[in-house]
């Protein structure tokens, strides 16, 4: 039995300190509230963009940018789009001219020189809202 409480003791000890022992990364990552997003012509919506710094990073100025060629239709901007912020709101404005479809959008990051990316999937819907009148 108390070997059993022993090795109870040392297995929570062990899933206590692992957390821990996970060193920070030396850089940083960007992270997406949503990697996809449906929108209809005519609305406007949002994703939350995250910076997770690591110690080395965190005095510098982040820039950031939609490097994809957006549709007709589609307007994207950042709030805020520079700066030694750690979060970002991205407002992506549907008109009614944009088509439906699927289009992929490379959120990019420049920090301290080092650029990462990730892609952000925009689905249109047609919109429905519409009644066809005869």
């Amino acid at each position: 039995m108390k070997k059993l409480l022993a090795l109870t003791m040392l297995v929570a000890g062990v899933a206590v300190i692992s957390p821990a022992q996970t060193p920070p990364p030396t850089e940083y990552t960007i992270q997406l509230s949503q990697s996809k997003l449906t929108v209809k012509p005519g609305e406007t919506k949002s994703v939350v963009l995250a910076l997770n710094r690591s110690k080395r990073f965190s005095g510098y100025k982040a820039q950031l940018a939609i490097t994809s060629v957006l549709p007709t239709g589609l307007n994207a901007r950042f709030d805020p789009a520079e700066g030694r912020i750690n979060s970002s709101t991205i407002y992506l404005e549907a008109s009614n001219e944009l088509k439906p479809g699927q289009y992929q959008l490379t959120v990019r990051c420049d920090l301290g020189r080092k650029l990462k990316a990730t892609v952000l999937t925009v689905v249109v819907a047609e919109n429905t809202s519409e009644v066809a009148t005869n």
